[in-house]
């Protein structure tokens, strides 16, 4: 405002959000329930009670305060942002005290709302409980509204590829960055930005935004026979989660779709974790299933952690490859194979290579069974440690006390997951030409 030619910032805080996980969220107007088909989010709930003891699931002792205490701390914290960081003073008239008197059972007439989304997942119908059409949506391709007809009060605030727009904004809201679709940008910049130095940091789906969706902008890829590899990574997280991973038949570009999952739900299959945390790296990965791939012709040697020497043509993959049916290549995390540490394709930052044509066989209670899953989990796992931690192949000794190096950290996570007698040990035999 303005008062007698000096403006004065103040911010009135009047409608809190609180987001107690994806299947629902509570506001001073009351709280909304989501239901899902696998990932997909498919109709949401107008709650009407039904909240009785909310605060039973979280045992205060173990912090030895209490929830007043608690949520005094939350507000002297904001006080600090908004007053001594951005220069505002602030009026927060509102809370979400209400969502303790909510214990009646919830009504059967509660208002329930269907997704009807396109092939971007952007909502385009939204339907009643009883069928009937309420809102239609349409969207210019960068995401700015071009159609929003209504003939209700309640608004989808999930709409353009399924994401939330903040109400206030009109920013739509995609977990790790905001997006404003009447710039056509992202209001971050991407952490892949020095991969792609021709296209703007700030550029959403490479400007293609009619085919593309542009969760997080980071890559873990597929190769050679994409069939089987996709069948080799599906195979790492069992039929609870593999609908949650999607590969793009074109460019081999693994999706993980984490809606509806806690981290604890993300963290208990260690399968999906892994291919989880591959896409989500800074760095490019790829797994390819072939007998003839195409890696890096080089290699390096270290000495006193300095890059001391290349040398070109080297072939060592290849021969691992025809001799195990396995290799692992990573720019980082010295290799141990012998002095030098061979490099991925010249695009990627780790590589996996599988044949299709081997059998993998591992123990369990002293018998030889065949488990191409657990090798699958083990390469990419300690290819993870190398590429994306740094941590050299062999154990070290740090003050006394030993490192495990790559390969050991995923023998051990290996063993734990599959439960095999001796992880990180495989006997390859060569089924086929």
């Amino acid at each position: 405002m303005n008062i007698n030619g000096n403006w004065m910032n103040f911010a009135y805080m009047d409608n809190p959000t609180l987001y107690t996980s994806a299947y629902l969220v509570a506001s001073p107007q009351g709280y909304t329930k989501h239901y899902y088909a696998g990932s997909e989010r498919i109709a949401s709930a107008i709650g009407l009670g039904g909240l009785v003891d909310i605060d039973s699931q979280l045992k205060l002792s173990t912090y030895h305060t209490s929830w007043k205490d608690k949520a005094t701390s939350l507000n002297e914290m904001m006080t600090r942002t908004i007053r001594d960081c951005l220069g505002n003073d602030f009026n927060n008239k509102k809370n979400l005290n209400y969502l303790y008197s909510l214990t009646e059972a919830a009504s059967d007439s509660m208002d329930r709302y269907f997704y009807h989304p396109d092939h971007l997942g952007s909502s385009s119908w939204i339907t009643d409980g009883s069928g009937n059409a309420i809102q239609h949506l349409h969207y210019l391709p960068f995401g700015e509204d071009w159609v929003d007809q209504r003939n209700s009060s309640w608004n989808a605030p999930y709409t353009f590829s399924g994401k939330e727009k903040d109400a206030e904004t009109g920013y739509g809201y995609f977990g790790a960055r905001y997006y404003d679709s009447g710039l056509s940008i992202w209001l971050s910049v991407d952490p892949m930005s020095d991969k792609y130095p021709s296209m703007s940091p700030y550029n959403y789906c490479m400007n293609n935004p009619v085919i593309f969706v542009d969760p997080d902008g980071r890559e873990f890829i597929l190769g050679g026979d994409l069939v089987q590899a996709e069948e080799d990574i599906k195979s790492l997280v069992g039929p609870l989660y593999e609908d949650r991973i999607t590969v793009d038949n074109e460019t081999g570009m693994v999706s993980v779709n984490t809606d509806g999952l806690s981290d604890i739900e993300i963290k208990s299959n260690p399968g999906f974790y892994l291919i989880y945390l591959l896409v989500k790296s800074p760095k490019k990965s790829l797994y390819e299933v072939s007998d003839n791939p195409t890696v890096g012709i080089s290699a390096y040697r270290m000495i006193d952690g300095i890059i001391s020497e290349y040398k070109i043509n080297a072939p060592k993959a290849i021969e691992q490859l025809s001799e195990h049916g396995i290799a692992n290549l990573s720019k980082y995390g010295k290799d141990s194979r012998d002095t030098y540490t061979y490099l991925p394709r010249g695009e990627y930052d780790g590589q996996v290579v599988i044949s299709k044509n081997y059998k993998y066989i591992v123990k369990y209670f002293g018998s030889d069974f065949e488990n191409r899953t657990s090798i699958i989990f083990h390469e990419l796992k300690e290819n993870y440690y190398r590429t994306e931690l740094g941590i050299d192949y062999k154990d070290k000794i740090v003050n006394g006390v030993i490192s495990l190096g790559a390969h050991n950290r995923a023998a051990r996570d290996e063993g734990n997951y599959f439960f095999n007698d001796d992880p990180g040990r495989v006997e390859s035999i060569k089924i086929s030409n």
